[in-house]
């Protein structure tokens, strides 16, 4: 069985909030899919989005809280923990992704997950445009929708703003230095290691810089 997974730049950055970060996705080969998350957030960045969070002293992504938010039917939460303030780490599962392309049908109707599988062979694709963005947030309900939205001018979802005039509104809205830290973050997605229960056949592994 062949098996390739597929990430786009976009939903890193959707989902960690130009944090450094490492998503780690691994499909094996009894159907599970498996996610894992560490985020760090740059100490320039904190007091830019502290006000967005309901703690002044404690964790920005705080991991009791991820623990009592109900995930969408089909995904579970294995593990989550604050190493530090600044950082989180979390691993979640969808234990059959057939099963959860159909209790969540919209993610395989809008194109957002592309599942393919013959006797030969097995292909899986995320795929993140301004159309399935949502769909991708609804999937890890904790994110902090005060700050995505503030991060999220009405022109972004329009068409109007290119690449670089959304960098120029984040950077009024960081700072240069903040912009720099942000920019600088090094995004991986990269096959588990053999540790993952099942066995992936082949990845393709995506350097998001």
């Amino acid at each position: 069985m062949k098996q390739l997974i597929g990430l786009l730049t976009g939903f890193s950055l959707v989902l960690l909030s130009g944090c450094a970060s490492n998503v780690e996705a691994s499909i094996s080969a009894s159907g599970s899919i498996s996610v894992f998350i560490k985020t760090e957030i740059p100490a320039s960045l904190e007091t830019k989005i502290r006000p967005f969070t309901n703690t002044q002293n404690g964790p920005i992504i705080n991991a009791s809280d991820i623990i009592n938010v109900p995930l969408p039917q089909g995904m579970k939460l294995l593990t989550s923990k604050n190493p530090s303030a600044l950082s989180y780490e979390g691993e979640f599962r969808i234990e059959k992704l057939e099963s959860f392309l159909a209790i969540n049908p919209e993610l395989k109707t809008t194109g957002a997950i592309a599942y393919t599988m013959t006797a030969q062979w097995e292909e899986l694709a995320l795929v993140f445009s301004k159309e399935t963005a949502r769909l991708f947030v609804d999937m890890f309900p904790f994110l902090n929708r005060d700050l995505l939205e503030a991060l999220s001018p009405p022109a972004l979802y329009e068409g109007s703003a290119t690449p670089e005039e959304y960098k120029n509104m984040l950077a009024s809205l960081f700072g240069k230095k903040t912009m720099q830290d942000i920019e600088t973050a090094v995004k991986w997605i990269s096959p588990a290691g053999d540790h993952r229960d099942g066995s992936v056949l082949e990845a393709a592994v995506a350097n998001l810089a």
